[in-house]
């Protein structure tokens, strides 16, 4: 399956906004998980899984039924 960025974007915009601005701050802002936890306020162990359940929400979207 080909993904493109375009796709991954909008499925980002999907998630909640709280994970949306981790996975944002992560990836793009390139912010470590001890900077997002103090610009959201949350601890660090928090700001950790709300990236990677936000990520394998996307994940599983690109997901084919055979790798499920």
């Amino acid at each position: 399956m080909k993904i493109d960025a375009e796709h991954v974007t909008l499925w980002i915009e999907r998630l909640p906004d709280i994970q949306r601005q981790v996975v944002t701050a992560r990836i793009w802002g390139d912010l470590t998980f001890e900077q997002i936890a103090e610009v959201v306020d949350r601890p660090t162990a928090t700001v950790f899984r709300l990236f990677h359940d936000a990520i394998d929400t996307v994940r599983e979207h690109f997901q084919t039924p055979t790798e499920k």
